[in-house]
């Protein structure tokens, strides 16, 4: 007969051990105990609670609210799928092969802000297989307070590895084992630098402790960060338990606070997509209490006579906590009692990146749609004039994909293509506003597509007047636009240039998109034009694509022999500042140039391409041996305007 350990939830068909109140567990397991039982009477307990409980398994991760964005955030990064440590005589010891990973275990958190009851949410983490991709396992995470997130683990021999996407290239985290006090490690993932302005954290274990959360007294190892580079963020400490995992966490910032309480765990065969994702809500606000929804500030809404209500003092907020949306058609019917300003939110995503969230919002006498990423608000629309009075109307918003439409009493008002792609909650706002709602429905559009099958997809625009802006990972920004038409060598071309002078010249054929020369103001005034022009991008790029260009670049500094190999690497859903963007192509440069038959060049660079949007990332480096081999950068996607979108 097949038995559960109760420790490890591993089946075995051996004859089981049981403890006092006949749970069973499998050898190895019960042998940790015992060890564990021998060592307690030899030692004296490390801490100020006298009565331990049973250690049982559980690691987790979170991401919070606004008001502790960047020290949650910060938080959740470090703390990770936390680990399984086992107990040797004498020691705590982290071992790989005991790392929980199995599909379905799911851990649950209670996350508090500034020791706040009405700032309280909990945070769910969920274990999940790769269809395809034996021993990748997906961690799910869902919190409350706004958004999800994934991250890709792998076991190894001596090691567990954190990746940011499935294709296991975007190293978050590498943990060695076995690990115990004393040890230490760096974390980092792609774009630490751009978000906390350092490129990785020292993560240090420096003492045992026993610490007390809902799901038990469980004794620990105390973890630490150092955290004194990032800018706001003052400590964050994390307990780990032999047997259990992550527990506890504490973060404190300039201005805020926030505790983490580990509070469930369990095997489930329920999918975590259906966790998140209702078919439908529905609410005419007849209760009192506001239970499905956070509120801040705790009193400034609520719900009498089968209304829900603002009370018009500062800027009021709140949100649908159990569930997350990403198409979807929200309906309500609304008055304004007074003032004009007030918000329909959805996408509010705390967790993965983007974060923030979009909104329609009516402006005294305008409406519009916007996005916050928490760094600052940006119109995605038109602004259209709008006036709203106390009579109750009919407003109704789709959400699908890029494309946002509004809609009052029926009639189109406002609709944008460019909202971020990703998941997030639902929610209102109103500041200094008096408003009242009612008869909120909430329609999840499950498989509408995000859009036309017929639509081309274009990757490389190069309509007049476009323009895109990228931030390094310096912090430096770069606006280029497509500034106009003008004539190279006899042929037309677009221009495109950035805020440093610096002009690309590109000729639009019917078989792609051609460099045909550029201008480097610091280098040069005049054109180094190519011959013949390169291939940039054909019109119908794919997967596998592969060609060559072998020319010469009249250059200020000669004549330069270029040898330049292009292959399209993959097709991949791809996440930067500007927003989560799907089917984008990944493209290999690797140039050997010759100057003047003497000095050697080579450079390597990663560019990728969303349809109908261009490039949104781009990585270059020099060969090691160059001479300037330290000029290797970056840029990332903030925000885009392509013409006649």
């Amino acid at each position: 007969m097949m038995q559960t350990c109760t420790r490890c939830k591993e089946e075995f068909d051996e004859k089981p051990h049981l403890d006092k109140q006949g749970r069973p567990f499998c050898d190895d397991c019960y042998e940790e105990l015992q060890a564990r039982k021998r060592s307690r009477l030899q030692q004296k307990p490390a801490t100020s609670h006298p009565n331990p409980g049973d250690n049982r398994r559980a690691p987790g991760l979170f991401r919070s609210k606004r008001t502790l964005a960047i020290l949650l955030t910060c938080a959740v990064l470090l703390a990770g799928t936390a680990w399984l440590l086992l107990a040797e005589p004498g020691e705590f010891v982290i071992r790989a092969k005991d790392f929980p990973m199995a599909p379905g275990l799911r851990w649950t958190y209670t996350a508090t802000a500034n020791e706040s009851p009405d700032l309280m949410f909990n945070v769910v983490v969920q274990a999940e297989s790769v269809e395809g991709n034996p021993g990748l396992i997906r961690m799910d995470y869902f919190s409350e307070a706004g958004g999800t997130r994934q991250t890709y683990w792998r076991k190894m021999e001596n090691a567990v590895a954190e990746y940011a996407e499935k294709d296991e290239t975007s190293l978050v985290r590498k943990f060695e084992f076995p690990a115990r006090v004393g040890s230490e490690w760096n974390m980092s993932f792609p774009g630490f630098d751009l978000v906390y302005g350092v490129d990785s954290v020292r993560v240090s274990a420096t003492a045992v402790e026993e610490v007390t959360v809902p799901f038990g007294t469980l004794r620990c190892l105390r973890m630490e960060a150092d955290v004194s580079q990032i800018e706001q963020v003052k400590s964050l400490t994390q307990w780990l338990a032999p047997g259990v995992g992550f527990v506890r966490q504490e973060s404190v910032t300039d201005q805020n606070s926030g505790t983490v309480l580990l509070t469930d765990f369990r095997k489930t065969d329920e999918s975590f997509a259906r966790t998140i994702t209702p078919p439908e809500y529905h609410s005419n606000f007849d209760s009192l209490r506001l239970s499905e929804w956070l509120v801040h500030p705790p009193s400034h809404w609520t719900a009498r006579e089968g209304v829900l209500r603002s009370n018009g003092e500062g800027g009021e907020t709140l949100t649908l906590k159990p569930y997350i949306w990403r198409d979807c058609r929200v309906r309500f019917r609304a008055r304004l009692l007074s003032g004009g300003d007030m918000w329909l939110s959805f996408r509010g995503n705390f967790l993965s990146d983007p974060r923030g969230y979009s909104y329609v919002q009516l402006d005294n006498g305008t409406l519009k749609i916007r996005h916050n990423n928490w760094q600052n608000w940006q119109n995605i629309s038109d602004n259209v004039p709008f006036q709203m009075d106390d009579t109750w109307r009919e407003v109704e918003c789709l959400v699908n994909g890029p494309d946002v439409e509004c809609l009052v009493d029926g009639r189109p008002v406002v609709k944008t293509k460019k909202c971020p792609s990703q998941i997030g909650m639902v929610g209102f706002r109103a500041l200094n506003t008096k408003v009242e709602i009612d008869d909120l429905h909430i329609e999840h559009l499950e498989g509408a597509p995000l859009r036309k099958a017929d639509e081309t997809r274009d990757y490389f625009p190069l309509a007049i007047g476009s323009e895109w802006r990228y931030r390094g990972q310096d912090g430096k920004e770069i606006i280029t636009r497509c500034a106009g038409n003008t004539q190279l060598n006899g042929r037309e071309v677009i221009v495109r240039e950035d805020v440093d002078g610096v002009k690309l010249y590109f000729e639009k054929r019917p078989d792609g998109v051609y460099l045909a020369g550029v201008l480097v103001p610091v280098v040069s005034p005049e054109i180094a034009a190519l011959d013949p022009p390169s291939l940039y991008i054909s019109p119908s790029p794919k997967v596998g694509d592969r060609w060559h260009h072998d020319g010469k670049m009249h250059a200020a500094d000669g004549v330069r022999d270029e040898i330049v190999d292009f292959e399209i690497l993959s097709s991949e859903t791809v996440t930067v500042p500007a927003g989560i963007f799907d089917n984008c192509l990944r493209l290999h440069v690797k140039a050997f140039t010759t100057i003047d038959g003497k000095r050697q060049i080579y450079e390597d660079v990663e560019e990728w391409f969303a349809p109908n949007v261009g490039m949104i990332k781009f990585y270059y480096a020099k060969a090691p041996w160059e001479e300037h081999a330290s000029n290797t950068y970056k840029y990332e996607l903030v925000s885009f305007e392509i013409e006649g979108s």
